[in-house]
């Protein structure tokens, strides 16, 4: 064990943080370590950690330490000579990232890439030692450049044709085979090691991530290929798995062709529909540069089909670099920032003054952000740089002092946002438009309900149509359906009108008013959907000089109806209130569901919800309120706080369903052909475990309904 060269690393660590700091003195074996320990740069990646208390100290030393724990700990039949090797690899990966300022700013005068850490830490390795490199130094050389290739795989980083991961192309892999066989190294034995370094990468991040890609490290182990991912799940992998990415062309091979590195944080911040706009802007972007090789080599690299006449050199196998990079880090870095308390939240102001930059094609400097490319590596690392004006830097930090304030606060942060138009009109969200967007597509399965109501050959109009979820499921169950979507939200008719144009879409979009849409601009139609649209047009529209007025409930369906032809259908699904409206109580299980509560009863705007708080009842997370008010309160706090600042804003259950009967009775020329309320699938799931409901006297009673789908038609003359 004494011999084992990962112990003996972690004993170098455990020493050194214990206040041996003559460690390394003439051990140039131990650079790593000192660089490690002695750095001033600050290197956690923002986008991982939650709460700033989960970096730890000397963050890039603690992850070091994290791998070769892991190498310990890994299970399989690895060899000595393996395990040695990988515990070499995992102490000199991070290398890059350390040292001193002076010494930082030599190795960038020496050509050391700190813009690709992994290169960079290569090129430290190879200074270490004490005369030319063998095979194994060349092989750990190589598997240092690579020893992250696998994560940035997973995550969507690596372009399939920048050879960075060999494991992706059967040409790439030919040449790594060449490559080490040029050098003397077992081609088998390189691809184990690097399956083992991948596996400890990973479990330094999670062990449970290490062991779901355990197949992908397996498959490597053994010289297989991996699939190459596509530009759309690249996309996809970047954004964080959910919703769908629209690409443009020039996203595409920008994705096709680039490693783009910290992307994610960058991508997952933005969403996937601000996500696909702010590639293409990318892209379109980029200085320009010569045109993408096929393969990774270094200038003046014989051709794969050469190396079988080269002499077996180390030469060759240290030759190899990774392909063409863009760093996204300076502007990931800008994006999230820690609070206080110590909880990382997304800069929304840097993200409007990211997409005001771009909003003309290509990012160009504002009064308060500023774009740079800087290149590296010869050329073939490319970094987006990203500056705050003094005004921009002052209008950030006032945001972030907002966000530090209660909650409340949010509408002062839309009021700055309008101040500078950063909002494209008072209905985009600003914050959290992609994540609602996203949110309202995942109810998906609820939305279905509406299409048993429409006839194939209809042409539909789609009132608020959000990211067009319901477009699709109309589009897919009636092919002959002519489709439009009427919204008075630019953002959102701009984001529609993004994916229509990008999916060759034959969706009309209308960016109106739906009140004064009128026939002679937009034709009839034979039915009009509002799904979950009138409650957002009762609370946030002022009719008659105020918002919350019932009164503009009959009005929306007279001018539908007038928008109608004969037999024409307005098909509603929308919240309910409960004709009986019991007292009921809350218990909170959950802490952080109460505390969502609490801001909710303080600041909703629709209606007196009539609550009484845990110190009127005396007892702990106990609260009394009619049913209708808690059906408000518990299905509006499950979006989340990111949210509540627009949801305190719409009252939901404005209408029983006796009342649109009713109303169905009053109105000429209509009349209702189907009602309905049910709970809406989802809702009981999310909070069970979090809240209990009872009645007045104690008895557990149901969730009560959320939802409603009433259908009008219009009568034949």
């Amino acid at each position: 064990m004494e011999g084992d060269r990962c112990y003996l690393a972690l004993e170098a660590i455990r020493q050194t943080v214990g206040g041996n700091m003559t460690l390394w003195k003439g051990r140039p074996e131990l650079l790593w370590l000192r660089y490690l320990w002695a750095t001033r740069e600050k290197d956690y990646n923002r986008a991982r950690y939650s709460r700033l208390d989960q970096a730890e100290v000397r963050e890039t030393l603690a992850y070091t330490r994290h791998t070769l724990e892991a190498l310990v700990a890994a299970p399989g039949d690895w060899t000595p000579e393996e395990r040695d090797i990988a515990a070499l690899v995992l102490s000199w990966a991070e290398a890059a990232k350390g040292g001193m300022p002076r010494e930082r700013e030599a190795w960038q005068r020496a050509g050391i890439s700190l813009v690709d850490h992994a290169n960079g830490s290569a090129e430290l390795y190879f200074q270490s030692l004490a005369g030319p490199p063998g095979p194994e130094e060349a092989a750990v050389s190589l598997l240092i450049r690579m020893h992250g290739a696998v994560g940035q795989y997973l995550q969507g980083e690596i372009s399939p044709e920048s050879g960075t991961l060999p494991f992706t192309a059967p040409g790439e892999l030919s040449q790594l085979e060449a490559l080490c066989q040029g050098a003397g190294f077992p081609f088998s034995r390189f691809c184990r090691v690097l399956a083992l370094v991948s596996r400890c990468v990973l479990a330094g991040v999670s062990p449970s991530l290490a062991e779901q890609h355990r197949e992908v490290c397996r498959t490597i182990a053994r010289g297989g290929l991996l699939p190459p991912l596509s530009p759309g799940e690249r996309a996809l992998r970047l954004c964080g798995g959910k919703g769908a990415v629209l690409l443009s062309s020039r996203a595409e091979e920008l994705l096709q062709g680039r490693d783009l590195w910290y992307a994610d944080g960058v991508l997952r911040a933005m969403g996937p529909v601000r996500g696909g706009a702010f590639l293409d802007v990318l892209a379109a972007s980029l200085p320009r540069e010569e045109p993408v090789r096929a393969c990774s080599r270094a200038p003046g690299m014989p051709a794969a089909s050469e190396w079988a006449l080269r002499e077996r050199t180390v030469a060759a196998l240290s030759l190899w670099r990774p392909g063409r990079m863009l760093s996204l880090k300076s502007l990931q870095d800008r994006l999230y920032f820690y609070s206080s308390a110590g909880e990382r939240r997304t800069d929304h102001c840097i993200l409007a003054m990211a997409e005001r930059a771009g909003e003309t094609g290509v990012f160009r400097p504002t009064s308060h952000l500023d774009f740079s490319f800087s290149r590296s590596g010869e050329g073939a690392e490319l970094a987006l740089e990203t500056a705050l004006t003094p005004t921009g830097e002052a209008i950030d930090r006032f945001y972030q002092t907002l966000v530090e304030a209660d909650i409340t606060h949010n509408r002062a942060i839309l009021a700055v946002f309008d101040l500078l138009g950063y909002r494209p009109d008072i209905f985009a969200r600003v914050g959290n438009e992609d994540q609602y967007l996203e949110s309202m597509n995942r109810a998906a399965d609820d939305k279905r309900r509406l299409l048993a109501f429409l006839r194939d050959g209809d042409r539909v109009l789609d009132v608020g149509p959000g990211g067009g979820v319901l477009l699709d499921l109309v589009a897919g169950e009636y092919p002959h359906c002519t489709l439009a979507g009427v919204d008075v939200s630019a953002e959102v008719c701009q984001r529609l009108s993004q994916r229509v144009q990008a999916e060759g879409l034959p969706w009309q979009v209308i960016h109106r008013d739906f009140l004064a849409l009128r026939p002679e601009e937009a034709g009839q139609f034979d039915a009009i959907l509002f799904c979950s649209i009138i409650h957002e047009i009762f609370s946030y529209g002022e009719y008659q000089g105020r918002r919350f007025n019932k009164a503009v409930i009959p009005r929306i369906i007279e001018n539908a109806v007038g928008l109608l032809r004969p037999g024409g259908r307005i098909i509603i699904r929308d919240g309910v209130a409960s004709a009986e409206n019991p007292m009921v109580r809350l218990r909170f299980l959950d802490p952080q569901l109460e505390e969502l509560a609490r801001d909710y009863l303080r600041q909703f705007r629709g209606f007196p919800l009539q609550a009484q708080l845990p110190g009127e009842l005396g007892e702990e997370h106990r609260y009394r309120m009619p049913q209708n008010s808690a059906m408000e309160l518990l299905y509006t706090i499950t979006w989340g706080k990111e949210a509540l600042p627009f949801e305190v804003e719409e009252w939901y259950g404005y209408y029983t369903l006796a009342d649109w009967r009713a109303l169905g009775e009053g109105l000429p020329g209509v009349r209702l052909v189907y009602s309905t309320q049910y709970l809406q699938p989802g809702y009981p799931e999310h909070l069970a475990g979090r809240v209990e409901l009872s009645g007045d006297t104690g008895e557990p009673v149901p969730f009560p309904d959320s939802n409603l789908i009433v259908v009008f038609e219009k009568e034949e003359t």
